[in-house]
């Protein structure tokens, strides 16, 4: 998919929506703010670990990756169980502080707890293809997502997208470490296909919200209806 390269192209846009630059990869210095560290830790793997294989400790337990079990895997209950005591999130605090939030003019809210998201030789990530705005999903309109790999993500093992705004025209978004994708995937549709690499990609997301944008809200997004985190709210607001 085509992507813009650069930093502001989103700061200047009402409602938080990217008409002039859908997708855009930002670099970061991987060496500054690495989160693998931390992954391992929580997911008991040694130290440099490569998380591209991952799944040779955590095989695919599920005939089927679905909805409603695509963040109910093995390595999601061991992450969300442990990774609070690793470090993670004083690292992720300091990414919105140094590399976040200067891309806003505005005060923003920030997803309190990233989403994991593990795509296994012969699996899926998500169950199923869809825009944020879908019933169900009660994200906020305002929302943007930051799409953060730790492993190299390419052809099928990555994030498929339709920047043309449409249902049908899908295609793969190529991320390497040290990269962030931020896209609007509010209007987007998005998902994955069936992993044919010998490769797991792993990834965090999470969503930002000018503060001019955030909505008052008890609704809780599917996102923070996952096992361990489903009685938290959604975001830390004025950041």
């Amino acid at each position: 998919a085509q992507v813009n390269k650069g930093k502001r192209c989103y700061n200047m846009i009402h409602m938080a929506r990217l008409y002039n630059c859908p997708l855009q990869v930002i670099e970061y210095d991987l060496h500054d703010y690495d989160l693998r560290p931390y992954v391992r830790d929580a997911l008991k793997l040694p130290e440099g670990f490569d998380l591209a294989r991952l799944h040779e400790v955590y095989p695919l337990e599920y005939a089927a990756i679905t909805r409603d079990n695509d963040s109910r895997t093995n390595v999601h209950k061991t992450y969300y169980e442990r990774i609070a005591n690793t470090g993670f999130y004083d690292m992720y605090r300091r990414i919105v502080h140094d590399l976040i939030h200067p891309l806003f003019d505005d005060e923003i809210a920030i997803q309190k707890i990233p989403s994991l998201r593990v795509h296994r030789p012969g699996g899926k990530a998500v169950g199923e293809a869809h825009r944020d705005s879908d019933s169900g999903f009660n994200h906020q309109p305002g929302a943007i997502n930051f799409w953060w790999p730790l492993t190299n993500a390419f052809d099928t093992n990555t994030l498929w997208v339709d920047a043309s705004g449409g249902d049908h025209s899908l295609q793969p978004v190529n991320v390497s470490l040290g990269h962030v994708l931020v896209f609007d995937a509010i209007s987007l549709h998005h998902g994955n296909y069936p992993n044919a690499t010998k490769a797991t990609r792993l990834s965090i997301d999470f969503r930002v919200i000018p503060m001019n944008d955030y909505i008052e809200s008890d609704k809780k997004s599917a996102t923070m209806m996952q096992p361990k985190i489903r009685n938290k709210p959604d975001y830390h607001k004025h950041l």
